[in-house]
């Protein structure tokens, strides 16, 4: 590969995304920075990209990146993330990441490799725990009676550190969604619901969960 070429950037998948992500961007080149995102993706971490790019590059080998989870990034960073794809194109090759494809914008998977990357031996799941209650909560919403789904996001933060769980419980709501949506005659409200937690999945506090939970259409 020649520098300056245009690299289609990859997208790892699968619980083992962002290792997978990591290691293959040491081995591809050189990694120009600490992956970005790991707090939450959000829309300045797209512009910190470009802006790490635009500093310059020094040596040979070439520069790589990390940037992820996408399944998880808000609408507006996701949008943002598409502009960041054609002006990295050529400068940098791009190793992105997300645990589930199917919660990814198709725009962004239109424009990258997908790469499977499946659970190690001895790797656990963490948002397994959490997907019993998920699906209870999913279904409350979706049935109208939003009370018992914000009271189930409550319940969970009341246990432990209040954003850890409440975290893991909203991704595995997306998980839940993203099955929900093949099969549901509630596209619409299903589709709402998954753009409002991707919203709040950066920083979950209760408002934002139980504003996350306030969807309409059918």
């Amino acid at each position: 590969m020649t520098y300056g070429e245009a690299v289609t950037p990859f997208l790892y998948h699968g619980p083992e995304g962002r290792g997978t992500a990591c290691a293959e961007a040491n081995r591809l080149g050189r990694l120009l920075c600490d992956p970005i995102g790991d707090g939450g993706l959000k829309t300045e971490d797209a512009r910190e990209a470009v802006n790490i790019v635009a500093s310059g590059t020094i040596g040979d080998a070439t520069p790589t990146m990390v940037i992820g989870p996408l399944d998880s990034a808000t609408p507006e960073a996701a949008d943002a993330l598409l502009k960041t794809l054609e002006d990295l194109s050529g400068y940098v090759t791009l190793c992105l990441w997300a645990e589930c494809i199917g919660s990814v914008i198709p725009t962004i998977r239109s424009r990258t490799t997908a790469v499977w990357c499946p659970p190690s031996p001895t790797w656990i799941d963490p948002i397994a725990p959490f997907e019993a209650e998920a699906a209870r909560a999913v279904a409350f919403v979706l049935g109208g009676n939003v009370g018992s789904a914000i009271r189930i996001v409550e319940e969970h933060g009341k246990v432990g550190k209040q954003v850890a769980r409440e975290g893991l419980l909203l991704r595995a709501m997306v998980r839940v969604l993203a099955q929900e949506v093949e099969n549901t005659n509630q596209t619409k409200k299903v589709l709402s619901l998954w753009g409002n937690i991707r919203k709040a999945l950066p920083h979950p506090t209760p408002l934002s969960c139980a504003a996350a939970m306030i969807v309409g259409g059918p």
